[in-house]
């Protein structure tokens, strides 16, 4: 049975419930990244995000899985070198399908993008398509 780590803002209501909300019992790993998430707002900053997640590549057992999801303005070289450093099972990458007009990248940085992923881990497609600023 393959089981995966999930970071999220979520997270540690996620824990709570499976864990009837006593964190003692929370697996070791759980409480070194505790400390990052609760001091999310709406979330964790990216530093704080790579912070954990790099935490969780050393303590964790299970594959690890990256969603970029809404995906947005991003320095490519720095990204890729993160996710490089997580070394994820798979990512998920795809644009938001909500119409927020969040800050988006042109589908001409995407391609790229998922291109050098390709290069060291799965990558699973979600809506890939134009940038609203570019229909």
């Amino acid at each position: 049975m393959v089981r995966y780590c999930f970071l999220t803002a979520l997270t540690l209501g996620i824990f709570r419930r499976l864990y009837s909300a006593k964190e003692s019992s929370f697996p070791h790993w759980v409480a070194n990244v505790k400390g990052l998430l609760s001091r999310a707002t709406r979330a964790s900053s990216p530093y704080q995000r790579l912070a954990a997640m790099m935490i969780l590549r050393k303590e964790c057992l299970w594959p690890l899985m990256i969603s970029i999801e809404p995906i947005m303005t991003f320095d490519r070289g720095m990204f890729l070198s993160y996710l490089r450093d997580i070394a994820p099972a798979f990512v998920y990458i795809g644009y938001d399908n909500h119409g927020n007009h969040l800050p988006e990248p042109t589908l001409e940085e995407t391609q790229p993008l998922i291109a050098d992923l390709k290069e060291f881990t799965e990558v699973r497609e979600k809506t890939v398509r134009k940038a609203w600023t570019e229909v």
